[in-house]
């Protein structure tokens, strides 16, 4: 590899200081943050409001809080709209700590197997193992995260059920995951090396060896995650207080005082999800993705090797141009639907509401254009997906023209616009990745298109 030569060093300094315009710069730099310098005014301050010709009322913004649980928080804000639709209550919230106690415990199990099969494949192909191999070494930097997408969120719920906050709130832990989470690493990695051990020392080519092993390790995560989150009831009560209409608001009982109205649940999470929501009614969304990358072609059905799955089930995604992506969440939202989405939420953000590609400019302050296109940015891993959040509106101008979308995020009331932020129609084009669209909006050819047999690719798809 050739080393930087000093000559050219020296020319490069000669040449910086010449340009007179670089001192001012670099005065401003010294006692201003990169981002307030680069940051546009105009477009700050004319440019983007908080207003939007459709939008969908959500009720109250919630916290994540220090935990990587955007999807989740993301999927029980959808649901959560269609129970206080369905009931007429005034507000509601979901327990995310009771879907992500079984996600912990879902994901230890996955990834202890996964390693375990990388393991025996490196046996199956090589004859021996190696920690070095890329494979297996990507994958351990994954284990034990709290990041997930829209089919975890689906195969969890369908699975476990949902119940309300109050029956599981959150607890220290839940809020702030990163310690319980290096905890579970530990014990995965133990796990897996003496898994290797064994196989090193035994030459055992049985995975049915193994799995006093795999239960044992199982009962340890269950213990530490039961211990820092509590463990959920099989069966519990709850009681939703009915908003009053007008016609309510005139009865009054025998003591002149208007009398309450309620609804009272008894059952298992299952039958509240059932009851409240529907059995199928997570079932009948599909995930859509934009990832113009290269060897993922739009129109096509796709499946992650190594997904985290339930039921035996993979993480499969129709991937499709922005156009047809942008077209279907229109349609969904015109029809008062909100949408689970998720993006890359840490490019072109300046501290406020709004998220515009275009709020920088790199160029008169450092003399480069940052700006490329999204597949190669993609490819190149500048651009990631790594968090997940509502759209509930979009504005069109007066040509008719989408130019900006509202959304609805889990970062508190005191983040954004009281919770919400708005991104403009150029900044979604370029970061949305994937979107839970129902089935019906889908065009015929589409519909089709999830009857094909999809295409295995590798690759990481979780949002934080």
């Amino acid at each position: 590899m050739k080393e930087i030569d000093i000559n050219q060093l020296a020319k490069l300094k000669k040449d910086f200081l010449k340009n007179d315009k670089n001192f001012i710069i670099q005065n401003a730099l010294s006692n201003t943050s990169i981002e307030k310098i680069i940051t546009r005014r105009r477009i700050r301050q004319n440019d983007v409001k908080m207003m939007f010709s459709h939008e969908i009322k959500t009720h109250g913004i919630t916290n994540q809080k220090a935990s990587g649980r955007c999807w989740m928080f993301a999927g029980c804000n959808l649901l959560r709209e269609e129970i206080i639709k369905k009931l007429g209550i005034e507000d509601f919230e979901l327990s995310q700590s009771y879907l992500a106690f079984y996600d912990k415990i879902e994901k230890f199990n996955n990834d202890v197997r996964v390693l375990m099969d990388l393991v025996e494949k490196q046996y199956a192909e090589k004859g021996e193992f190696k920690y070095t191999d890329y494979e297996f070494t990507d994958h351990l930097t994954q284990v034990s995260q709290d990041g997930g997408n829209w089919g975890i969120f689906v195969n969890l719920v369908n699975k476990y059920g949902v119940v309300p906050k109050d029956v599981f709130p959150e607890t220290i832990t839940s809020s702030a995951t990163r310690v319980m989470n290096d905890l579970l690493t530990s014990l995965v990695c133990q796990t897996l090396y003496h898994y290797i051990l064994l196989r090193r020392k035994n030459n055992r080519d049985s995975r049915v060896d193994f799995e006093a092993d795999v239960d044992a390790a199982n009962k340890k995560a269950f213990n530490i995650i039961a211990l820092t989150y509590g463990v959920p009831q099989d069966k519990f009560e709850y009681a939703f207080e009915i908003k009053k209409d007008d016609s309510d608001k005139k009865k009054k009982n025998e003591n002149n005082l208007i009398a309450k109205k309620f609804e009272f649940f008894k059952g298992t999470p299952k039958e509240f999800y059932n009851k409240y929501l529907g059995e199928e009614y997570l079932n009948q969304f599909v995930r859509i993705t934009s990832y113009p990358k290269e060897g993922l072609p739009f129109n096509k059905l796709y499946e992650d090797r190594y997904s985290f799955g339930m039921y035996g089930k993979k993480e499969q995604y129709l991937n499709v141009s922005y156009e047809d992506i942008k077209k279907l969440c229109v349609d969904q939202i015109s029809n008062n639907e909100l949408i689970w989405f998720c993006c890359d939420c840490l490019q072109n953000r300046d501290g406020t509401e709004v998220w515009d590609d275009k709020s920088y400019d790199y160029k008169s302050v450092f003399g480069v254009d940052l700006y490329f296109d999204k597949g190669p940015a993609m490819d190149l891993m500048h651009i990631e997906i790594n968090h997940a959040m509502v759209l509930c509106g979009f504005n069109k101008n007066k040509k008719g023209d989408i130019d900006r979308w509202k959304i609805e995020n889990s970062w508190g009331k005191d983040a954004g616009d009281k919770g919400y932020y708005v991104a403009t129609e150029s900044w979604m084009e370029k970061y949305i990745g994937d979107a839970a669209i129902n089935i019906k909006y889908l065009s015929d050819e589409q519909k089709n298109m999830l009857k094909m047999e999809p295409t295995i690719v590798d690759g990481h798809t979780a949002a934080d």
